[in-house]
């Protein structure tokens, strides 16, 4: 199943570009989706990306090919990982899509499709919403969200895991931050978003 993992279980080394994993490690490489520096508002980690974010792992230790450059050893990370429970590819036609620079909104998929989990990050020093829509296109401000808005902390993270049963959505799954709870009101590209959807 996809996770997040908790800042006790991963400990940063911004000068040696390390992760080291405690308590729980991935199996392997392939088990770790992204890492991003919510801090900084960075992508440190996402093999499809290229070789700049990409890495190796010898567990425990993802070694990162990205800059990090102003970054601290203190600084939030947000890692998704899968624990092997419950695989990306176990089920027919799951796709996870993803951030690959800081944004305010990403179309998950422009046509009718099941929602199974959804994972945030904001680099934003207040917090925000996220806002989910059944629609193929991102909605005008305004706009009452799909499903109730999820808080999303100051500098952290916020996710959304409906992999059991799925969430159906007829027009399209689009999502977005925004700085109001109740209506869309959207912010400043300071967000990753991730998502498993069929």
């Amino acid at each position: 199943m996809k996770q997040i993992l908790t800042p006790l279980n991963a400990a940063f080394n911004a000068t040696g570009k390390t992760i080291t994993f405690s308590g729980t490690i991935p199996a392997s490489i392939s088990h770790i989706y992204q890492v991003a520096n919510v801090t900084t508002g960075t992508l440190m980690f996402q093999p499809q990306g290229g070789f700049s974010l990409a890495g190796t792992f010898s567990a425990p230790v993802l070694t990162l090919n990205c800059s990090t450059v102003g970054m601290a050893d203190t600084d939030k990370l947000f890692i998704l990982w899968d624990d092997g429970t419950y695989g990306i590819g176990a089920a027919a036609g799951v796709t996870r899509v993803n951030s690959t620079a800081p944004e305010n909104s990403r179309i998950f998929k422009n046509s009718a499709g099941t929602l199974l989990s959804l994972m945030a990050s904001s680099s934003l020093t207040t917090g925000q919403y996220i806002h989910i829509f059944d629609s193929a296109t991102l909605p005008p401000d305004g706009t009452v969200p799909t499903v109730p808005a999820i808080p999303m902390p100051a500098t952290w993270a916020a996710s959304l895991d409906v992999s059991i049963t799925g969430m159906p959505f007829l027009n399209g799954i689009t999502v977005c931050n925004s700085t109001t709870q109740h209506t869309k009101t959207i912010g400043a590209a300071n967000c990753l978003f991730a998502a498993v959807i069929k």
